[in-house]
């Protein structure tokens, strides 16, 4: 979730609140699950900024230890509890025919 990659208006923050700043290597996940639930989101296949991974930062240091996959997997999990029934057994679906067509080829 690269933060240089998505621009928002000002009052979005006002209907989902601020960022989940505690939680330092997921603040991002946090805000984009809450945002999605409520903007109207518009993909627009443009560079508009660059993101620099680099060996010695947290993010790199938390990916290599493994933590990262794992806490974006816990993330998902408990957004996805906080979903209406229809919208769970949705998601369970899609993810089962894309598994599905990955198998098939």
């Amino acid at each position: 979730m690269n933060s240089s990659a998505y621009f928002y208006h000002r009052s979005l923050h006002e209907r989902i609140g601020p960022y989940v700043v505690g939680e330092v290597f997921a603040m991002d996940i946090h805000f984009i699950f809450k945002a999605v639930q409520q903007a109207n989101v518009v993909y627009v296949n443009k560079t508009f900024g660059n993101y620099r991974y680099l060996e010695g930062t947290r993010t790199f240091e938390d990916v290599k230890n493994g933590m990262n996959p794992v806490r974006v997997r816990k993330i998902t999990e408990d957004y996805r509890k906080q979903l209406p029934a229809h919208l769970r057994a949705r998601l369970s679906l899609s993810e089962i025919w894309d598994r599905m067509r990955r198998v098939v080829g």
